[in-house]
């Protein structure tokens, strides 16, 4: 009893700081109390409904999905579900996923028609039967005049794009003088394109330009505005370069503090501390760890304040080689000392969101074949896994095809980009997107048999997720005649499947290695 007192109190002291902090319009500090309101406390609607409110206000939109899809699964009264639908609408909106904005939207008005949000989403939904039919009547235009002014309006585009091309050319075949001269061309037609401004002023550093590098790196540092596939160019063009005094000026122009744009203030606290200003990238970093709850911020810091810290940091918002070592180290011994605290639950969940995002896929076999899915509270974390937005299908498989095994009838969701999907369907999906299945594979040993081997063998690393649907045959066959005790000719199986007897006996001595044939 006095567990469940403890935890209650802290949960609700948690929810209320966050609530407070929201109020008074400090979402960073909103978003990280009601984060850890919700890891305490996981079944109160209350606390998962606010957070995913403060969550969309803060921009972080996929994980309101993730969020709302467990908030769904509480079955909610029809207030507060329409809420629920509301943001996840909205989120799927500012992310430009419109078919299923306007789904979540539609839902949240037929949920509760006179409701707290049903005015805004009118208004949502309005705006995207606009979207839909301007699209629509582009499409019908476009079949009926061969292109007519959507061909016109894409022209634009498509000019940009060439030049783009020709100066990505010009650089990666060494024409410096040709790609600095394309990369003036460029800007007259787009003064504002970022890619010329990068490649500009690399042609100049290699033309050893002085007017030019000077010109370009003050465009550069003029940035007010760029795309993540932009920005995320910008930091490996300054990790390989190493211009950090150039790189925290760009930096510090991209981030806002009021956009919590996290990836732009990972690299201003790399461009900090890499130009020796320590104590400023230590806040920074900070200040995302708490907007992120951990993250890849909090594995920095780790990183940072050891005895010999690295002598640079990377710009890239990811975990180091260095640092998902110290977290993999960390994960192992919480699973190889079993704890029954809270705490202990709410540390080993944070190091496998971590993990599932940030390692390969090819990576995971060992992490997963170290839960123990008989223990409840793991196969919970399994289940909130499996509805997080970041981790990728191939993961993602690899979690339900567990889950699977320890509860045959779970019938769980999980959250593919956005689309929530059940456990017991999730098979039938990666085999329609991926794979041909033989018909005699699951005449003989049954289609859910099947599709379970299907979906394990990305995970274990012995086929890509994208290798030929002969190769998979060829797997599960063997794994399947394995499971029932039948003898396996590898000559014949590859006969069968068409695939050359080297290949075959590569796989099936990487089944063997995983100790399943």
């Amino acid at each position: 009893m006095s567990d469940i007192i403890a935890l209650k109190g802290r949960a609700e002291r948690y929810y209320n700081r966050g609530s407070n902090a929201s109020y008074a319009g400090r979402l960073p500090e909103a978003v990280y109390y009601l984060r850890k309101a919700v890891s305490e406390d996981r079944r109160n609607k209350r606390y998962i409904i606010d957070l995913i409110s403060v969550l969309n206000q803060a921009g972080f939109y996929e994980e309101t999905i993730s969020y709302g899809a467990e908030a769904l699964a509480l079955e909610p009264e029809s207030a507060d579900k329409a809420t629920v639908l509301f943001h996840m609408g909205e989120a799927c909106y500012c992310l430009g996923l419109n078919e299923a904005s306007k789904r979540y939207i539609e839902l949240c008005l037929q949920t509760d028609p006179e409701g707290v949000y049903a005015s805004d989403a009118g208004l949502y939904k309005t705006e995207l039967d606009i979207i839909s039919s301007m699209e629509a009547d582009d499409e019908a235009e476009e079949g009926q005049s061969g292109g007519g002014k959507a061909q016109f309006r894409q022209g634009a585009d498509a000019g940009i794009q060439e030049k783009e091309l020709s100066v990505a050319l010009h650089i990666s075949m060494g024409n410096y003088e040709q790609a600095y001269k394309a990369a003036d061309e460029l800007l007259s037609s787009d003064a504002g394109n970022v890619m010329a401004m990068l490649f500009g002023y690399m042609s100049a550093v290699k033309t050893d330009n002085t007017f030019g590098k000077k010109r370009y790196s003050k465009l550069l540092s003029g940035i007010r505005d760029c795309s993540e596939m932009e920005l995320q160019t910008l930091c490996r063009y300054f990790d390989s370069r190493g211009e950090d005094k150039l790189a925290k000026d760009v930096f510090a122009s991209i981030y806002q503090e009021n956009t919590f744009w996290k990836e732009a203030g990972f690299a201003l606290a790399a461009a900090f501390y890499n130009t020796g200003e320590t104590s400023a990238a230590f806040t920074a970093l900070e200040r995302l760890k708490m907007l992120d709850g951990g993250g890849v911020a909090e594995l920095c810091l780790k990183n940072l304040r050891m005895d010999n810290p690295p002598g640079r940091m990377s710009y890239c918002y990811a975990p180091t080689a260095e640092q998902m070592d110290m977290l993999c180290t960390e994960l192992f011994s919480l699973l190889d000392s079993p704890g029954s605290s809270d705490d202990y639950y709410i540390l080993l969940e944070h190091d496998l969101v971590l993990v599932m995002r940030y390692a390969e896929a090819s990576d995971l076999g060992d992490v997963v074949g170290a839960l123990n899915m008989e223990n409840e509270q793991i196969r919970d974390i399994v289940r909130r896994l499996l509805l997080d937005y970041y981790p990728d299908t191939a993961k993602k498989l690899l979690l339900a095809a567990l889950l699977r095994d320890a509860e045959p009838d779970c019938d769980d969701g999980v959250n593919i980009a956005g689309d929530i999907i059940k456990v017991s369907d999730l098979t039938d999906r990666f085999r329609m997107r991926n794979f041909t299945v033989p018909s005699h594979l699951e005449e003989k040993f049954g289609r859910r048999a099947v599709g379970d081997v299907y979906m394990q063998l990305p995970g274990i690393d012995v086929l890509d997720i994208d290798s030929p649907d002969k190769e998979y045959a060829f797997a599960a066959n063997a794994v399947l005649l394995s499971a029932v005790g039948e003898p396996i000719d590898t000559p014949a199986l590859c006969d069968a499947y068409g695939l050359a007897y080297e290949r075959g006996k590569e796989i099936m001595d990487k089944l063997a290695e995983k100790g399943i044939v």
